[in-house]
This record gives C-alpha cells, structure tokens and sequence, in this order.
C-alpha cells in the first residue's frame, strides 16, 4: 500500500513533469521551473496534497550551482572582478531602495514597520524572517511576502525578455564543447562538500553558493573543463520550480491578503527602482543592459541565474551581482533598520 506522503511526491512530480513538458512544448521562458511552479502553485491553491520530499530545492540548487560555476571560465573570472565596484554599488542600492519602498508597504497595508522593512528587502526568506523575529515582526508575514516576490520575478522577468527580445549573444556554456562525465562528477562531488562546509559556517544559501565557488573556482583556474548535460539542468530548474510551488497553502491568497496585495505592488516598483538604477550604473560601467538589469533585479540568486543562461547573457556578471547582493542584504539589513527608525523618530 502506497503511503499518503509518497502518493502526494507522486502526484507532485508528474504533474510538475508534464507541465514542464507542456511550457516546452508551446516554447515559453524557463519551461521547467515555471510551469512546475505554476501548475503545483494553482494545484496546492486549489486544495491538493501536494508536496516533495525534503531537500528538493537544496537538490535543484546544487544542480544549478554546479552549472553556473562552469561559466566562470578565467577570463570570465578575471572581467567580474574589475565589475566589483558596480556591484557593490548595486547591493547597497538594493538595500536602500528596499527601505523606501518599505514606507510604501507599511502605508498600504497598515502593517508595522518592522515587520514592512523586513518584508521588502531584496534578500533571502528564511534570512529575513529571521531578522524580522529578531527585531520583533512577523515572521510569517516576512515569508509570504518574499515567497511572492520571488514567483512575481521569476514569472514575469523571463517573459518580459523574452517579448522585448532581451537576449544576449553568450554561448551556451563558455568552459568546453562536450561534458566529461568524470570531471563533472568530482565537481558534483566537490560542490556538494562546499555546500556543507557553508552550512556548517552559518551562511545563507548554502546548496547554490557552496557549490557554485567550488565550481567556479576549479573553472576559473583551468582545472577543469565540461558542460553539464541539458536534461541535468532541466531537472535542477525543475525541482527549484516544484519547491516554490509548493510553498503555496490553500489559505495562502486568505490571510492578510491587503499586506499581499501592497506586497505585489512594492516589488513592482522595486523592480522598476532598481531597473533605472541598472541602466545608469551599466552606462557608467560599460556593462550589458539586460545582464545588469537582470543582475539587480529582486529575484532569488538561482532563479535569476538560470533565467540569464536561458537567455544567453553574461552568467558570471549576473550571478556576481546576485551574490554579493546577498551577502550585502544579510550584513546591513539589520543596521539599515536602526539607522531609519532613528531617522524617522
């Protein structure tokens, strides 16, 4: 007799399968992440037991850290380093931004200012809802808002690309022409021991950066040189895709849906904010518009990642400008916070 849980992974996976199947078919952006994320999104909406077993997205994860690693080839390397200045100035820019829209949130939706600022900065969700219990908000407010932040920008971004033909002229993969199953399994390997050792120092992030520094590492020195199979990348998208839906709740769109409804509308204009500021730091830095725009855009490090190797722009310029954000929204989220409410008082 089959086990409710391996039932609900059950059904969880084919449908995630064929919907990736059917946004590949009608050639729409990201087929395998988002159609996986918006048929188990409606599905779990709409009331079914839908589910996967624990460690889909860490898996998905290590997938793409691997693959976005590859493209750090070292002249790759050696440009993003130069970029640095750029983006940190992003980062900062990110968080700054993220605060003004946070008086926006808290005035739409009568929620507190804590629980506001937490809720609109660019960062990870479990990270912000951790500093938002620290300093005394909603921690479950923090979540939902991020979770609709990250599927408003992973739905919306790659299409909107794709209608405006925002494609770059990257190749598919820059470190070789053929996967070497060898190399890519000591890489996988390898990556996998990265993630650990991040978990183990407490950083966030730990399943895409651990093994996207190994990776990138290895790649960049010239150690080795492999592709990652297509279908490898297309099952990472996948599981990434099918843990985000499954964040969804049936009473999700119920609570609190005035906070939800001004939470679409921030990050629509922290999309637009931080697009702007995209166009002027790319002219000043002579980088490409769309990779930087894609670079600072508010979505999640792997999803905004992937979207940039789907439309063959500049991988290492975008997953540089992600990461650092990362780091950066982690360290002065917190201090960003006191410094305004002394501000405001």
């Amino acid at each position: 007799m089959i086990s409710p849980s391996l039932r609900s992974w059950l059904l969880t996976g084919l449908m995630s399968v064929s919907a990736g199947a059917l946004f590949y078919k009608l050639d729409t952006p990201l087929p395998w992440m988002i159609g996986p994320l918006l048929v188990t999104a409606i599905g779990r909406l709409s009331g079914l037991t839908l589910a996967t077993p624990k460690g889909t997205r860490n898996l998905g994860q290590w997938i793409l850290g691997v693959a976005l690693g590859l493209y750090f080839t070292p002249l790759a390397a050696a440009q993003t380093l130069g970029l640095l200045p750029a983006i940190i100035v992003g980062a900062v820019l990110a968080v700054a931004f993220g605060g003004l829209c946070s008086l926006g949130l808290s005035r739409l939706a009568g929620t507190d200012a804590t629980t506001s600022f937490f809720s609109a900065m660019p960062g990870g969700a479990s990270e912000m809802s951790i500093l938002a219990e620290r300093y005394g908000a909603r921690p479950d407010l923090v979540a939902a808002a991020h979770t609709l932040r990250v599927v408003l920008v992973v739905v919306c971004i790659p299409a909107l690309y794709y209608m405006l033909d925002l494609h770059g002229n990257a190749p598919v993969s820059d470190s070789a022409s053929q996967v070497v199953p060898l190399q890519l399994t000591l890489l996988g390997l390898a990556g996998a021991g990265g993630a650990l050792v991040w978990k183990a120092l407490g950083q966030a992030n730990a399943w895409i950066l651990g093994p996207l520094f190994v990776t990138a590492v290895a790649t960049g020195t010239g150690l080795v040189e492999t592709q990652i199979p297509s279908a490898l990348s297309g099952a990472g998208q996948l599981f990434i895709g099918t843990s985000l839906g499954c964040r969804f709740t049936p009473g999700f769109m119920r609570e609190a849906p005035r906070f939800l409804s001004a939470s679409l509308l921030t990050t629509a204009l922290l999309s637009v904010l931080l697009s702007l500021a995209a166009f002027v730091i790319a002219h000043l830095a002579h980088l490409d518009t769309p990779s930087t725009i894609l670079g600072l855009s508010p979505g999640g490090i792997a999803e905004m990642c992937i979207t940039a190797k789907a439309l063959h722009l500049s991988v290492p310029v975008v997953t540089s400008f992600h990461v650092i954000r990362a780091m950066v929204v982690v360290v002065l989220a917190g201090p960003a916070y006191q410094l305004s409410r002394r501000w405001l008082a």
